[in-house]
C-alpha cells in the first residue's frame, strides 16, 4: 500500500471519509456566503477528504460510480472545466441576445455546462494533452 493506506487503516474506511467530506462540501455550499478566507481552508478541507475517501474505499459500488465513462471523461478534463467554468456564465448573457430562452436559468444553466465542458475539451485536446506528452522527452530523477 501507499502512504495513504499506512496512515488511515481501517481505521478511517475510505468510503466514510469520501461521505464525511461529500457532507462538509455540501454544509460549505449551503451555508456559507464564501467571503472569508478561513472559509476556504474548509472547502479545502472536505475536498481532501472526498478525494482520499475515493482513493482508499473498498466500496466497489462507489469506485464504478466514479468510473463511469461519463464522469470519468468530466475528471480528465476537469482542470479545463475548472478554468473556463466561471467565463460560461460571462457568455450567457451575450448568446441570450440572439437567444431569448437563455434568459430562463432552467435553460442558462445547462447551456453553461455545455460551454464548459466543450471549452474544457478544446482545453484538453489542443494544449494540455500536447504538454502531458512533453514529460517523456524530459529526464529527471525519480
Amino acid at each position: 500500500g501507499g502512504i495513504i493506506e499506512q496512515k488511515f487503516p481501517d481505521k478511517l474506511p475510505g468510503t466514510k471519509l469520501f461521505f464525511c467530506g461529500l457532507v462538509a462540501r455540501l454544509a460549505w455550499s449551503l451555508f456559507v456566503d464564501g467571503r472569508e478566507a478561513v472559509l476556504f481552508a474548509w472547502e479545502g478541507f472536505a475536498m481532501a477528504l472526498i478525494i482520499i475517501g475515493l482513493w482508499t474505499t473498498k466500496n466497489d459500488n462507489l469506485k464504478n460510480t466514479f468510473c463511469w465513462k461519463p464522469l470519468a471523461y468530466i475528471g480528465q478534463i476537469s482542470y479545463g472545466f475548472y478554468v473556463f467554468h466561471c467565463s460560461s456564465f460571462e457568455i450567457v448573457p451575450w448568446c441570450a441576445k440572439a437567444i431569448p430562452y437563455l434568459n430562463s436559468p432552467v435553460i442558462a444553466l445547462p447551456f453553461c455546462f455545455l460551454v464548459s465542458v466543450a471549452a474544457a475539451t478544446l482545453s484538453w485536446y489542443f494544449l494540455e494533452s500536447p504538454v502531458n506528452r512533453l514529460k517523456y522527452k524530459f529526464n529527471y530523477p525519480k
